[in-house]
């Protein structure tokens, strides 16, 4: 026995030299779930772990999506192999490779609760165990399917019991515990391994073998694992081939037995007869072979009243198990009885309630949250410390939030943020709030406003209908990024979105992503012929809705967006009474590198003051250099202005055109809910442009002095004559002198400046306009808006 005194306290450090769990994950062509299973893991409050993934020669994008969650995380080690051959020898590699004091079997499309690891651990020392299981909560990956409760069910048990060998055969109230996902004392598994020569029940020979060893397991009938149900699992049942390997392995033990355990392991081989018998029949009816039916029926008529009950239970598909089902209509609530719900919640909401203390529940009774919450369509809200606990059996959490209570966040926000499960949602709106950037969002916390926010700090409450949101994203070769970028769509606290992905690499790179993440609001495009960056974007900005849309916004695959950024955008549109908001977007320095950070302050914060402004107005922003940043820019189906360019220029070019192409009024929204990556090197956005960086970079010059000299000539009179001392802009004087200066504009603007400086930008705004040429497609643009020229 380890000395299990060396873990201390609730997050253990244990053993300097080795982690306190080793987390075995065997997989095979699980991409699809794999994400969450990975960061379930690694969102565990005991942090002291490594996570051996092990694949089995998956031809899917397995092996790729956890060597990048590796690449972030490096508790995870990938493990692969160029052989299949079955979860037995794919778990035994990974524990041969596993360092931890305890060891821990986790199935890659399965979800942990975040305190799973803390809270078995503690069983674990105060019952002296070598091994420690929890009940499993089933779940379906259908939320249309039967919601099954637990593996124990109602058994009645309400305490922890020490698993016998017999009651591992299923002798008991327990039922057959040979799916349990236990942790296990390494010291007491010693050189312990899988069966290799069977690919099914390997599990339970294996655990069967741990106590007939002298191992010491025991059952708490708490519930921190959430066990995945796949739908039709008809196809999926036990072959008759598959029971006589069960009954061979079975009889294999039978040495190594006391009295008492061969005697149960009797009445088990003689129900796996019986289910050898059945399955044999069901296999004669799915191939329609009457004659062999019929014989079954005579031979063992318990066969017909089997696959009668069968039937029966398949036509029930709603009546046994957990009466509490999803409801995609509406919120669901998960709050103590007593305890304020939040403001801004749809009226339709259901308030599911939860104990102030959690030791209140079984098992069971959180199986009862899981059900509710399973559909990705339902919005779970979750209040305080309970609401946090309570967040742990949501299996779907693509809409979840946490509001905090009147005293602050819960205990244990800070940790949801730092293992990458949370954002804050309402920066700046509440200053106190933990800070985080995280790689992958899944809950949002949120505080929602008592009464109605003003005009900076927030544009909640949140909507009571649901407008539907179109997103365009396109992509090139950045799967890492895209997946990022897609996943801030689904932490969206506004659900009702579609996203289209238009990938530019002629291998299609991002399809694979999109069917990891499984989203069915995500959706896969290919661009043929390749359009190229600048294309790619501007043609994301098209007039057309084919989904019939609302709402419209821009996300290129290195950028993300914040929780909020759908919600409050709408309600600005609403409040403001506008069809354009430009959003305010922080700033990834060094994204995609190990030193990225976000800036602390928003692209506009010292350029623009927040409220509306008129086009014209709007337009002479340009004369300070700001384009209209595509990531910032969210529209109605009612925007009156075009905002798809139509010529060939450069991405960079495009947000100064679209700033020009302003016809309407805008609302101009300082908190940041966007974020755009500063990438370097590293950007696509030039692509497919064949002029050379500094030939580029005089035409982008020249062209921006253009649009500036338009801009300022279709201004009246009287906003040209207040401009330098506008109150619409936080630029200084003499920054918008300079703009005038540099582009040749006759206004005076030189007293603002030293006649040096003055003399300088005048000289260098000349000499752009006579070394540089305007890009190709500014003159066909230009000729496009000319009902909008004064020139």
């Amino acid at each position: 026995m380890p000395d299990h005194q060396q873990i201390e306290g609730p997050l253990g450090t244990g053993d300097a030299r080795r982690p306190v769990v080793s987390v075995v994950m065997a997989n095979y062509n699980g991409a699809r779930h794999l994400s969450g299973a990975m960061h379930s893991v690694l969102a565990q409050t005991v942090a002291d772990l490594e996570l051996l993934f092990a694949d089995d020669a998956s031809s899917d994008d397995s092996v790729r999506l956890a060597a990048e969650i590796g690449a972030r995380d490096p508790r995870v080690k990938v493990l692969r192999s160029d052989v299949n051959a079955g979860p037995a020898a794919t778990r035994n590699r990974a524990l041969d490779a596993a360092r931890g004091t305890w060891v821990a079997i986790v199935d890659s499309d399965d979800l942990l609760h975040p305190e799973r690891f803390e809270r078995l651990l503690a069983v674990a020392r105060s019952f002296d165990a070598d091994a420690i299981a929890d009940d499993l909560i089933h779940f379906s990956e259908d939320p249309s399917g039967d919601v099954e409760g637990t593996l124990l069910g109602d058994t009645g048990m309400t305490e922890p019991a020490q698993v016998t060998p017999a009651m591992m055969l299923g002798g008991g109230s327990t039922g057959p515990l040979g799916y349990l996902k236990p942790l296990l004392c390494r010291e007491k598994l010693g050189n312990l391994r899988y069966r290799e020569d069977i690919r099914i029940g390997e599990d339970h020979d294996f655990y069967m073998r741990f106590l007939l060893g002298g191992g010491k397991m025991v059952l708490t009938p708490d519930s921190y694992y959430l066990y995945r149900r796949h739908p039709g699992s008809i196809s999926h049942r036990l072959t008759a081939q598959d029971l006589e390997t069960m009954i061979r392995v079975q009889d294999d033990l039978e040495p190594l037995m006391s009295v008492t355990d061969r005697e149960v392991a009797l009445r088990r081989r003689r129900g796996m007869k019986r289910r050898q018998r059945f399955e044999a029949c069901v296999a004669d009816i799915k191939s329609r072979r009457l004659v062999p039916v019929l014989g079954h029926f005579a031979r063992d008529p318990g066969s017909a009243l089997a696959v009668a009950q069968l039937t029966i239970r398949k036509l029930k598909t709603r009546d046994s198990g957990i009466s509490v089902g999803p409801d995609p209509d509406g919120d669901v609530l998960l709050a103590p009885e007593g305890i304020p719900l939040p403001k801004g919640i749809a009226p339709n909401a259901r308030h599911l309630t939860i104990p102030a203390r959690h030791e209140a529940w079984t098992g069971r009774d959180w199986a009862r949250v899981t059900a509710a919450t399973q559909d990705p369509a339902t919005r779970v809200v979750a209040t305080g410390a309970s609401g946090l606990f309570a967040l742990g059996y949501v299996s779907s959490p693509h809409r979840t939030l946490l509001t905090r209570e009147e005293d602050g966040w819960p205990d244990g926000t800070q940790h949801l943020l730092e293992s990458g499960h949370a954002v804050i949602a309402d920066h700046p709106a509440t200053p106190d709030a933990p800070q985080a950037a995280a790689a992958h969002r899944s809950v949002a916390l949120v505080t929602v406003p008592e009464t109605k926010p003003d005009a900076h700090k927030g544009d909640l409450p949140m909507s009571h209908d649901s407008p539907l949101v179109h997103v365009r994203t396109p992509t090139y070769k950045r799967p890492g990024a895209l997946r990022r970028c897609l996943e801030s769509l689904i932490a969206q606290t506004h659900g009702n979105w579609l996203c289209d992905v238009y990938d530019d690499d002629p291998q299609g790179s991002s399809r694979a992503v999109i069917e990891a993440i499984a989203d069915p609001r995500i959706m896969f495009h290919q661009n043929t012929p390749q359009r190229f960056a600048s294309r790619n974007i501007d043609s994301c900005f098209t007039r057309n809705n084919p989904h019939g849309a609302d709402y419209f916004c821009v996300v290129e695959d290195d950028n993300y967006l914040l929780p909020e950024f759908m919600e409050r955008n709408i309600a600005a549109c609403r409040r403001e009474n506008v069809e354009i908001v430009l959003r305010n977007q922080l700033v990834e320095h060094a994204s995609g590198t190990s030193e990225a950070r976000l800036s602390e302050k928003g692209i506009l914060d010292e350029h623009m003051n927040e409220g509306r402004y008129a086009p014209e107005m709007f337009k002479l922003s340009l004369l300070a250099g700001i384009g209209v940043s595509n990531g910032g820019l969210f529209w109605s189906r009612k925007a009156a202005s075009d905002l798809e360019i139509h010529s060939p220029c450069s991405a960079t070019l495009q947000e100064y055109m679209r700033t020009f192409a302003i016809e309407e009024p805008i609302h101009v929204a300082l908190s940041p809910l966007a974020v755009w990556a500063e990438n370097g090197e590293d950007t696509q956005r030039d692509h497919g442009l064949e002029v050379g960086y500094f030939f580029r970079e005089l035409a982008l010059k020249h062209s921006v002095i253009v649009l500036q000299r338009r801009a300022w000539q279709a201004a009246r009179s009287e906003v040209r004559a207040g401009f330098l001392a506008h109150s619409a802009f936080r630029y200084s004087q003499a920054s918008m002198a300079r703009g005038l200066l540099k582009s040749h504009i006759r206004f005076g603007a030189a007293k603002a400046l030293r006649w040096k400086e003055a003399a300088r930008l005048a000289f260098r705004g000349g000499m752009i306009r006579l070394v540089g040429r305007p890009e190709p497609g500014l003159r066909s643009f230009l000729a496009a808006r000319s009902g909008s020229e004064r020139a």
